[in-house]
């Protein structure tokens, strides 16, 4: 089930600060230094 953020909003009378692009440009950026580290981690598991 994915939440719907309408509902969200409706229900506990919050609202989000940025828009989704804006979300996931963030988060991106903030992991951006962290790629090769996570790839080791993934082929180390292999």
């Amino acid at each position: 089930r994915v939440p719907k953020i309408d509902n969200t909003i409706e229900e506990l009378g919050w609202k989000p600060g940025i828009n989704m692009e804006a979300a996931l440009r963030r988060i991106f950026e903030a992991y951006r230094g962290k790629v090769v580290e996570a790839r080791t981690l993934v082929d180390s598991a292999n």
